[in-house]
């Protein structure tokens, strides 16, 4: 990552700005980790806000002295499934897909912080599944 300058002070109108994190947390290694949880399907506008805000979590955490950094957008799944890497339009002209964003299994096993997390959760889906079945056909109008 580049070095982030500190700004020109000079007298004028100033913008307050605030960033909320949906997702917030240190890891057992120390880092503190940013997550934007974004459909894996955003709009141009949601990209671009979303890149806006990674960058300007960047300079405030950097200048508060915060040097283990991860600030990423989060999308639970990937649309294309087992069929291929996530690959929207959208997202390739703001975010860096190697850096500013995890999908899928690769989301869910950093959150987890293990390799298994991805896999234990669609365990869990798949238990809660079959073992409610009929509960959850009959909600849906005995499909």
């Amino acid at each position: 990552m580049g070095l982030i300058l500190p700004g020109v002070g000079s007298p004028g109108p100033r913008e307050q700005i605030q960033e909320k994190d949906d997702v917030f947390f240190t890891s057992v290694e120390g880092i503190e980790n940013h997550v934007e949880i974004k459909t894996p399907k955003p709009n141009y506008d949601q990209a671009r806000s979303s890149k806006r805000r990674i960058l300007r979590i960047h300079a405030v955490r950097h200048a508060a002295g915060v040097n283990q950094l991860e600030v990423f957008v989060g999308m639970p799944y990937n649309p294309n499934g087992l069929l291929g890497e996530y690959q929207w339009p959208t997202t390739k002209y703001f975010l860096d897909l190697g850096r500013d964003i995890k999908v899928g299994r690769e989301f869910w096993n950093h959150i987890g912080n293990s390799a298994d997390t991805y896999d234990e959760i669609l365990e869990c889906f798949m238990t809660v599944a079959s073992n409610r079945r009929s509960e959850l056909v009959a909600l849906l109008g005995g499909v």
